[in-house]
């Protein structure tokens, strides 16, 4: 062991490397950035389309195929997952892992390019980005104020937003529930038809009025002078002097037509925050940071900008993401400490000498600060897979120590010089303990190289409990020997024939008469040898019957298995439920908002509820969704955890008509991802309708499954309008036309920006209300034709003469997987019931079902990926098994010594399968059986 002897003879080189440990370990500590999970390249590219106007049927064949047609053909394609709803459509294309995020994505943007001219005109172009699920909100802020929405969401964009995204590491605001002042131009369709003037006359005067634009410069003697065009309007009101005809001479102006009106946006969606109206902030950051001194950055804007708003807008932070981050840290920090002080007091009760117990005692931080220096160096982050890696490496880095430190002890007791019983036992022992330190290494490194989106995540961990485990092994045989040559002299806590501790106790006062009480500890022990001594003598005596009582409980333990639940992952209480709500189709922003707010009313009668934050169609969401996140309080003044209270919630609130009601934890991502989800995929919709029902059956007869829904969408109430194309042909209109018309009149168009100060906004020029709330109204909108009036002027034709106007329900939502039609049944499991558990029974019965060739049902989301993982967990754990078995055969230079000790490799999960009795079989549960593998 030479590093051991130069250690020893050289004590300062061997402090000073143990000290540049420490200080390059500190300095990597503060340099680490802090997240709840790894920082991970996905290769997943999100590819969103917005189409405004269009129905999800539309969608999904004019956007959603064509893009998926053309990705398609990227290599390392693996799935291909759309949704097609109103206006918008979204394409997750997941790659293998083997191929970069950014390259692929760069490749579907340039597929998406190639097939530009084939998508619709008027989409807006499609936005393409990499998936990152740390990209989420970090915070939720909600405003309010003793003032209109419209001006409280003034202050917000002008002065809170822009402040916000100011700070450094912030990488998006998304407001929520904004009143955005807006200028639209109400069109009277009876005044456009006795003026005889077309929308699209309109559109275009009302943009061209309202221009500024750069006319070159010119050159005047020794200057230069740039010509510029001022032609936007100064107020509002400017816009009813526009022209947009003229008939026989005489101008007709857009106040002859209709009228501006200074108001604000139609809303899609609103925010409050316990039962007061608001408007809400989701602040995201950026993909790498820090997550936690981001946090801390907005909540001190916040401070400081809450001093410079008007006394009457009060800021609430809703929902902050780092606060559960930083407890969690916090939780694992402490538990760190507390181990590493429990192992330190372990060691002094055996020892009974505080010099072998600092110089065990002090592997453990050394290791702990010096594996820091390795992640930094490795690119990984504080967050819970790192953490959680230290925290169970703190048993195991003291071992080394130990076993050096107690063979020193024997050799100092057999009356050798503190230095050579240093160098003696050291080099006795080193190759046994590199062979078990490098056991424990072979366990956690295929750990970390296992396969799926899962093992990426457990890389960090992994690699980190092998780092932590070599540099304890580096201080075994450097530091160790080193201090117990140095310290070691005098009196030592020698050792008997027997092998037990004699620690020095004739020591007088306090000290000497509490070692005499801490003797008793040995004196215990001592007592159970020959107890063991009999019992190893009776076992060797009845090898058979010894041998029959393992397969026993072994065999038992295993049927004992099945007893234990499975799921993905144990939910932890975060202290927040997320109560989503959704309302028929077709019902509006006002009905959803009052059917939440009875559910808002139930759970204020929840003595555990602290707040309730309210959002309702933001994102994506249609106005018929809202979600609920309850705040509750401290675990310490509740009695219920988060999951039991999950079915109380639930119990409460299903009792409102009209409504339907899923009720889960609050997700990372901040939606409440259900625990259960059952793809259907084939080619026919009705029949896949006939497979969603029939699983939903099957769910809702499954014990301890709630929640049950599907993603079929049905019932959207539908105005359709189907063209007679003889009859427009006839009368000159085109065909196209007839769409435009109707969406700039319905939907209305974003002609121009209005600009006010530094602040710019809509214009949209639309039908007034009134003329746009029945089928027949719709039926009087006037298309221009191209036959000319004799009168001059074109000839304008209500949509009833060419088209056929009638009611329908359809479907809000397209899913697709693959390129083929899907839809997913999901739901959620009550607190004393396990996904897994629940989707294999569920998996019984759907198999005995009906289906066509070709059509395809089983599980995604989270079982998906709980079935994944499990199978890599479990080529790890195989792998594991064979790398112990290659240390311990080379430490032995035997074939089959190593086979008589990893025959308590599955003894070890008796005990295992006996404390998860009750509990459930998940990722963590599985490592822990891993590292059970390694003890």
């Amino acid at each position: 062991m030479k590093l051991a002897e130069v250690s020893i003879k050289r004590p300062v080189f061997a402090t000073m490397m143990i000290s540049a440990l420490l200080v390059l370990g500190a300095f990597s500590w503060s340099e680490l950035p802090v997240e709840m999970f790894p920082n991970v390249d996905f290769p997943v590219t999100v590819v969103q389309t917005v189409y405004k106007g269009a129905s999800a049927e539309a969608v999904e064949t004019d956007v959603t195929k064509k893009i998926e047609d053309a990705v398609n053909e990227i290599s390392g394609v693996k799935h291909i997952q759309s949704q097609s709803y109103e206006g918008y459509s979204q394409i997750i294309i997941q790659f293998e892992l083997e191929k970069k995020g950014f390259e692929a994505t760069q490749q579907v943007r340039e597929k998406v390019a190639g097939i530009r001219a084939d998508l619709p005109e008027d989409i807006e172009e499609p936005v393409i980005s990499q998936h990152d699920p740390s990209a989420q909100p970090i915070i939720s802020l909600s405003v309010s104020g003793e003032r209109s929405p419209r001006d409280i969401t003034e202050i917000v964009k002008n002065k809170i937003k822009k402040r916000l995204e100011a700070i450094s590491g912030v990488g998006a605001v998304r407001l929520i529930g904004g009143s955005e002042r807006e200028i639209l131009i109400a069109l009277n369709p009876e005044r456009m038809e006795a003026y005889g003037v077309a929308v699209d006359g309109v559109l275009g005067r009302v943009a061209a009025a309202n221009l500024e634009i750069p006319g070159g410069r010119v050159d005047e003697h020794t200057r230069e002078y740039l010509v510029r065009v001022k032609g936007r309007v100064a107020s509002p009101s400017w816009f009813n002097d526009v022209i947009v005809k003229t008939k026989n001479g005489v101008p007709i102006y857009l106040s002859d037509i209709g009228r501006v009106v200074d108001t604000v946006a139609e809303r899609r969606s609103l925010a409050r925050y316990n039962g007061k109206p608001s408007v809400a902030l989701d602040i995201v950051k950026q993909s790498g940071g820090n997550e936690v001194e981001i946090a801390e950055r907005v909540r001190h804007a916040i401070a400081e900008l809450q001093k410079e708003l008007p006394p009457d807008i009060e800021m609430e932070i809703v929902n902050d993401n780092s606060t559960f981050i930083r407890d969690s840290i916090h939780e694992i920090l402490f538990n760190i400490r507390l181990g590493t002080l429990l192992a330190v007091i372990v060691i002094f009760l055996f020892l009974l000498d505080y010099r072998p117990t600092v110089i065990a005692g002090l592997s453990i931080p050394i290791s702990i600060i010096g594996t820091f220096t390795a992640m930094r160096m490795f690119g990984f982050t504080i967050n819970f897979m790192t953490l959680m890696g230290l925290s169970l490496a703190v048993g195991i880095l003291v071992d080394d120590a130990i076993v050096v430190m107690e063979n020193i002890f024997r050799h100092r007791a057999e009356g050798k010089s503190p230095m050579q019983a240093a160098f003696d036992g050291t080099k006795e022992i080193g190759l046994a303990v590199m062979a078990t330190t490098f056991t424990v290494v072979a366990v956690f490194v295929p750990v970390a190289f296992m396969e799926g989106i899962v093992g990426r995540f457990f890389l960090q961990f992994g690699l980190t409990v092998a780092f932590s485990v070599l540099i304890s092994l580096f201080v075994a045989f450097s530091l160790t020997p080193m201090l117990s040559s140095r310290w070691l002299h005098g009196a030592i806590a020698g050792l008997t024939e027997d092998g037990n501790s004699t620690a020095t106790v004739s020591r007088g006062g306090l000290f000497g008469r509490l070692f005499l009480v801490l003797s008793y500890w040995n004196r215990f022990f001592d007592r159970l040898k020959p107890g063991y001594r009999w019992l190893l003598a009776a076992s060797l005596k009845h090898r058979g019957r010894v041998i029959a009582i393992a397969t026993l409980s072994f065999v038992a333990a295993i049927g004992l298995s099945f007893f234990v639940g499975n799921e993905f992952i144990a939910q932890s209480d975060r202290g927040q439920l997320m109560v989503t709500v959704e309302t028929p189709a077709g019902t509006d922003l006002d009905v959803t908002s009052e059917r939440i707010a009875q559910v808002e009313e139930k759970l204020r009668a929840l003595r555990e509820v602290k707040g309730l934050y309210v959002t309702i169609g933001a994102g994506q969401d249609p106005v018929t969704k809202g979600h609920v996140l309850v705040n509750l309080t401290d675990k310490s003044q509740r009695r219920l955890s988060a999951k039991m209270l999950m079915d109380s919630v639930r119990t409460l609130v299903t009792t409102i008509p009209g409504i339907k009601v899923a009720v889960g934890p609050k997700q990372q991502e901040g939606g409440a991802e259900k625990a259960i989800e059952i793809s259907l995929r084939g080619d026919d919709l009705d029949e896949l309708k006939r497979l969603t029902h029939e699983v939903e059956d099957i769910m809702k007869a499954t014990p301890g499954v709630v929640d049950v829904d599907n993603t079929l969408e049905e019932g959207k109430p539908e105005l359709q309008i189907e063209t007679d194309r003889k009859a427009a042909n006839d009368l000159g209109v085109s065909l196209a036309e007839i769409p435009r018309t109707i969406r700039a009149l319905v939907e209305g168009d974003v002609v121009t920006r209005y600009k006010e100060g530094d602040e710019e906004y809509d214009v949209r020029v639309r039908l007034d209300k009134k003329f746009r709330q029945s089928t027949a109204q719709i039926g009087r909108i006037l298309v221009v034709s191209d036959k000319e009036l004799p009168s001059g002027g074109k000839l304008l034709v209500p949509v009833k003469r060419i088209a056929k106007l009638h009611k329908a329900t359809s479907i809000g939502r397209y899913n697709r997987y693959d390129r083929r039609r899907e839809v997913r049944v999901n739901a959620n499991v009550t607190a004393d019931a396990f996904s897994g558990s629940a989707i294999a029974e569920i998996m019984k019965k759907v198999s005995g079902l009906s289906m066509p060739p070709g059509y395809q049902a089983g599980p995604v989301g989270q079982e998906e990926m709980r079935q994944e993982s499990f199978q890599n967990i479990f080529k790890a754990l195989f792998l594991s098994v064979i790398f112990i078995y290659l240390a311990l055969a080379s430490q032995y230079e035997s074939f089959f010594d190593p086979l008589s000790i990893m025959i308590s490799l599955p003894l070890s999960l008796v005990g295992a399968i006996i404390g998860l009795l009750g509990s459930s079989f998940s990722i963590m549960s599985l490592i822990g059986i891993v590292l059970l593998m390694g003890l």
